[in-house]
């Protein structure tokens, strides 16, 4: 079963969809996150595989109303973030961050390899001289670290 891993987590957030998956993960209590990027009746079964006190975190607009009923009993936490593909939008923004005018602050970049490191510098931001956003280099090795802080 395909599974991704982060460094120095025990939980994992598998692939392949929901089916035939009720609280299989972690011993039998369920996984602590579903991230929705289907949707469908996916919000209404993620609570089948949800741990007590778990999260959904979906970036599907939802065409018809959710019973999450199911969730309530999970006391589970739902996250929306919706977005809009706008081409026009995207191609002004690159334009002005070629023009100079718009200059992203990037504190820490990591390769995909070692995102177990940048949850870390997320999670302990104050122990790290760490100003702006950390970004993932999906397609490459570069590494940029901040300074820990003593």
């Amino acid at each position: 079963m395909p599974a991704l891993s982060w460094s120095g987590r025990s939980h994992r957030l598998h692939v392949d969809g929901l089916r035939g998956r009720r609280g299989q993960d972690r011993a039998g209590k369920g996984v602590d996150v579903v991230f929705d990027t289907i949707g469908g009746d996916t919000l209404a079964k993620s609570p089948l595989v949800l741990a007590d006190s778990g999260r959904v975190v979906s970036i599907v607009d939802i065409a018809q109303p959710q019973n999450l009923i199911e969730a309530w009993g999970k006391n589970a936490a739902y996250h929306f973030v919706f977005t809009r593909q706008n081409r026009g939008k995207l191609d002004a923004l690159t334009g002005l961050v070629e023009r100079g005018l718009v200059k992203p602050v990037i504190g820490a970049v990591l390769p995909l390899a070692r995102m177990g490191e940048a949850h870390e510098l997320l999670e302990n931001r104050r122990s790290y001289a760490l100003h702006g956003k950390v970004a993932i280099d999906v397609a490459g090795d570069t590494v940029m670290l901040p300074q820990r802080i003593s």
